[in-house]
Parts: structure tokens; C-alpha cells; sequence
């Protein structure tokens, strides 16, 4: 039996992530410092519930990791109704400097992958 993969062993990856950014607020109940006082005595900001600031808002962009080496291939070969493969890649972190391969222990599906950072790129800049 012979599976074809989308990568072998080896190969330079590259894959997108969402990068998120927590804009934080701050609170203009407490002036930031998560308390209030009634009557000289000392609560907990109601709006703030004492952090002191409010999260406002959370934005989340594309951003392309990579290169990283194959290192590691599984195929899952399942017959339900249909015949499929389940490819998952494990990478390897490359050190430019040094070339030594360092195990990430990151796991990727095939569909997630791609062989160029320019294809990468374009794929991230069109999903949303």
C-alpha cells in the first residue's frame, strides 16, 4: 500500500495562526486602581470588579509562522462510507543560524500547511 502525502519528511512549512490583541481599557469609576470608597470605606470597583482597568476589546489578525521542517508524518487511513486520509504533520523548529532541528512538538493538519510563505501569505490575506 502506497499513501501519497502533501509534504514528505524534510520539507520546509509554513502555517497561519490568529494572533490576538487584548486592547485594555482603562476604568474611569476607580482611576485604575480597582477600588472605591463609600463612607471611608473600601470596595471592590463595581464596573472594573477591582483589576482596575476594563478589557474593551479584542482584535485578532493572521500572522504567518514558519519555516518549519517535517519531522514527523501520521496518516490516518479510515473506510467510512468513504475512503480518506487524515494527514497531521509534526514540525521542527530550524535554528537559520545553526541548521540544527529543535522538536516543537507542534502538530498540523495538511490543509493548514503550505510550501512557500508567499502561499501563506496570500491565504492569510484572504481569510477573515
Amino acid at each position: 500500500m502506497s499513501i501519497d502525502t502533501k509534504f514528505n519528511l524534510g520539507d520546509k512549512v509554513w502555517y497561519i495562526i490568529d494572533q490576538r490583541i487584548d486592547t485594555k481599557v482603562d476604568c474611569e469609576i476607580c482611576n485604575n486602581t480597582g477600588l472605591v470608597y463609600i463612607k471611608d470605606e473600601e470596595f471592590n470597583c463595581p464596573k472594573c470588579h477591582g483589576k482596575g482597568y476594563i478589557r474593551f476589546m479584542q482584535t485578532s489578525y493572521k500572522k504567518v509562522r514558519g519555516p518549519f521542517e517535517v519531522g514527523r508524518i501520521d496518516v490516518t487511513v479510515c473506510n467510512v462510507m468513504e475512503y480518506f486520509n487524515l494527514e497531521r504533520y509534526q514540525l521542527n523548529t530550524i535554528d537559520i543560524t545553526s541548521s540544527a532541528k529543535i522538536g516543537s512538538g507542534i502538530y498540523i493538519q495538511a490543509e493548514d500547511l503550505f510550501a512557500t510563505e508567499e502561499e501563506a501569505i496570500e491565504k492569510a490575506n484572504t481569510v477573515f
